[in-house]
């Protein structure tokens, strides 16, 4: 009869003699590649190889997990280890062989159709097997979709082609599945999972409509250039008006997706416009450029009107927040002041296209046209300003009115007045004293406080 000291010690060595045969078998496997190539797809000797070494490492960490009371810690790391040996051996394996016995016209489709359907399959086990570091290779699919998703824009492949148009709707539909089965992980590594799958959705879906549009309607960047400033618009639009009223997630992580998933896009939506409006001349090709309608301008008024709206339903959700951290008066200082900035690059471009001037900083400040035009621009601007504030009598306002006319007085001395004698600035001078008076008569300053309202 073997005593239990001595059966114990035969365990362990039998187990660590497992454990070492079966890292053997792998670097085995490394050294003979080159002759296991052969074979049908998937029926072939290094296809299977792989394939054997992965599942002997996973039904290994299994079954160290199944008798984890029973062994010592460092089998207990080892089985993380082996676990981890496998699912290498396995995405490795599979993704080589779809590389190389996959049809080329079809290679994006199928990996995402493997990936999603690996995933997915270790999400069943930890359910079934209540094993919960599978929990990790099921969730591992969305940074290795991101992956995906770079790798083809490297490559200058669109999300729909070589037979994305069925691997990423299956894949996406795959990651919402997971992450719906798993509510119970904690909240902030859910919000940053949804968020995540947001912004990778967004990424897909400007890289698809920048390519159809490309295709479509060729000679002419700015209509790729637009679709990244729709999508991200729509989206948050899309988000804002569902949240509380579409099923899940939506209605269940509502607050998330209004905060940490359309956050970040209304910034790149924001980032995005003052980039256009500083680079692209917004020359429609194939139809004649007219102001505001354009497709760069009707991009720009769509992100007017979506950002107050997201603004508004996130204040309702944090109303606390922002009425301690005045976010919304914050919001409009800048929102208002990216709105100045989008009609200056309405008047360049206006200037560019009709007036001859090329869509360039020195030869737009050095042009008569643009800066007598810049000059009648602003004064109506703060004409338009100045009356609002009078009729509302909002006296702040109506002092940033008052600011801008008194810039535009100094510009036309420092500016405007260099080079005298020709008709665009004398339009110029003309034109703002007219304005200027009609500002002195139709606007006066709104009073300090309620007590001179009432005087």
């Amino acid at each position: 009869q073997v005593e239990p000291g001595n059966r114990l010690l035969g365990e362990r060595s039998a187990r660590a003699l497992g454990m070492l045969l079966q890292f053997g078998a792998g670097v085995a496997l490394l050294l003979d590649m080159h002759g296991t190539t052969s074979g049908l797809p998937i029926l072939n000797g290094l296809f299977l190889g792989t394939a054997l070494v992965a599942l002997a490492g996973i039904f290994s960490a299994f079954i160290l997990h199944r008798h984890k009371q029973e062994i010592l810690p460092w089998e207990s790391l080892l089985g993380t280890i082996l676990l981890a040996w496998g699912l290498i051996w396995w995405f490795v394996g599979g993704l080589a062989e779809i590389d190389r016995r996959g049809p080329e016209d079809y290679r994006m489709g199928i990996v995402l159709v493997f990936l999603a359907g690996s995933s997915l399959t270790c999400d069943i086990i930890e359910r079934k097997l209540v094993w919960p570091a599978m929990t990790w290779p099921a969730l591992s699919l969305l940074p290795t979709l991101a992956l995906c998703a770079l790798a083809g824009f490297s490559d200058g492949i669109h999300p729909l082609a070589g037979g994305g148009f069925i691997g990423w709707p299956l894949a996406l539909g795959t990651l919402y599945l997971i992450l719906y089965r798993h509510e119970s992980l904690p909240e902030r590594l859910l919000g940053l999972l949804h968020s995540t799958a947001l912004w990778l959705l967004a990424w897909l879906l400007c890289l698809e409509l920048a390519w159809q549009f490309d295709h479509w309607i060729s000679g002419s960047p700015v209509w790729p250039l637009i679709a990244w400033g729709l999508v991200p618009s729509f989206l948050v639009l899309l988000v804002s008006a569902s949240v509380g009223r579409a099923p899940w997630p939506l209605k269940r992580h509502g607050d998330l997706y209004l905060s940490l998933g359309l956050g970040p896009l209304v910034l790149a939506s924001w980032a995005w416009s003052l980039y256009a409006t500083a680079e692209s001349p917004g020359n429609p090709f194939p139809i004649r450029y007219l102001p505001l309608l354009n497709p760069l301008d009707v991009t720009f008024a769509v992100i007017a009107v979506i950002l107050p709206l997201w603004i508004r339903r996130l204040g309702a959700e944090f109303s606390e927040f922002f009425a301690r951290h005045r976010a919304m008066q914050a919001f409009y200082s800048i929102y208002f002041a990216t709105l100045f900035i989008w009609l200056n690059g309405i008047l360049a471009r206006s200037v560019h296209h009709w007036g001859g001037v090329r869509f360039r900083f020195p030869a737009l400040f050095h042009s008569v046209l643009f800066q007598a035009a810049l000059s009648i621009f602003w004064s109506l601007l703060a004409l338009c300003v100045m009356v609002f504030a009078t009729r509302k009598r909002i006296r702040a306002v109506w002092l940033t009115g008052a600011a801008l006319l008194a810039v535009v007085v100094i510009k036309l001395f420092a500016v405007d007045l260099s080079g005298t004698g020709t008709v665009a600035r004398i339009v110029s001078f003309v034109g703002v004293g007219i304005l200027l008076l009609v500002i002195g008569y139709f606007s006066p300053a709104p009073p300090r406080n309620p007590e001179e309202i009432q005087s």
